[in-house]
């Protein structure tokens, strides 16, 4: 799926995807032919989660551990 629609099933807009893309908290995997970003339900689930937790205020260095699983 694309960044819209993984905006749309998430609840996490496009912009703030990208910004945690380059945060490190999430590497979707990229079509070798435009190099466009394909996500998948794994990456939905985790925006999701980072969604979360961004709720309770968790800076994101913790919720880059809690994504490792070392939280």
């Amino acid at each position: 799926m694309n960044i819209k629609q993984a905006a749309e099933q998430s609840g996490v807009s496009a912009r703030n995807i990208r910004y945690y893309e380059q945060a490190g908290l999430l590497t979707p995997a990229r079509n070798p032919e435009n190099e466009y970003r394909i996500y998948s339900q794994a990456d939905v689930r985790a925006l999701k989660l980072i969604r979360m937790l961004r709720m309770l205020d968790l800076p994101l260095p913790t919720i880059q551990s809690v994504l490792r699983g070392e939280q």
